[in-house]
């Protein structure tokens, strides 16, 4: 009789012990899945974050040159003198009556 109590109270020790132990390892695989959410969503954020940056930079830079773009448009639409002068050198058009002479240069080697 006295076997069988010392074995409960064994038994009953090691069962809190154990219970102890479960609730310890679960609150630990708890804490530690969710620091492994809390870093891999950090990650992504910070990777979408430099995306941003990037695309960002681009659209600055496109607007720039969009800026550029529409202020020969300006320029054009009032410049004649500029106008003529692309048309010259872009596209070699000439003035009725005027004479084009290409003068080729030939290297001198000394």
């Amino acid at each position: 009789m006295e076997d069988e109590k010392k074995f409960n109270n064994t038994d009953k020790y090691f069962g809190k012990k154990l219970r102890k132990i479960v609730i310890f390892s679960l609150f630990f695989l708890s804490v530690f899945f969710f620091l492994t959410q809390i870093f891999f969503y950090w990650r992504d954020l910070s990777k979408m974050d430099k995306e941003i940056k990037k695309e960002m930079e681009k659209q600055r830079l496109l607007q720039v040159k969009i800026d550029s773009i529409e202020n020969i448009i300006k320029k054009l639409d009032t410049d004649t003198f500029l106008i003529e002068k692309i048309a010259r050198e872009k596209l070699g058009m000439i003035k009725k009556g005027e004479q084009v002479y290409k003068i080729k240069i030939k290297d001198i080697k000394k």
